[in-house]
């Protein structure tokens, strides 16, 4: 049976995947969140989680630090762009932007960089 991590990993990765090729009319909207550009927070948001649970998944698998900040961070940017391909390829209403693909790198860049900086701080 798998871990706790990896079932939240997986949960994660469905929510993401439904939020970016759904619909954006389906999407509820919050009258209240009201910034600019905020589907790029979201998005930094979405890869950010997803790259802190990977990296949970895979030193659980390994055990190995700088392998598995490595795997976290490409399997996460991978899929950002995957996505992004998705939803260009298969959605209507849905636009894929590069944006969207630096705002993804930079949350798991972010969150790749909140992990590391952890470890240097348990030393």
């Amino acid at each position: 049976m798998p871990n706790r991590f990896v079932l939240a990993t997986i949960v994660w990765v469905l929510f993401i995947t439904y939020m970016c090729l759904v619909s954006a009319s389906k999407i509820p909207t919050a009258a209240w969140f009201v910034i600019p550009h905020k589907d790029k927070v979201v998005h930094f948001v979405f890869y950010f989680v997803l790259t802190l649970l990977l990296y949970k998944d895979f030193k659980l698998k390994w055990g190995v630090l700088k392998k598995s900040f490595a795997f976290a961070f490409i399997t996460a940017v991978s899929y950002g762009v995957l996505i992004e391909i998705c939803q260009w390829l298969f959605t209507s209403g849905r636009n894929a932007e590069i944006l969207d693909v630096i705002a993804n790198t930079s949350g798991s860049a972010f969150g790749i960089l909140i992990l590391w900086l952890r470890q240097k701080l348990k030393k």
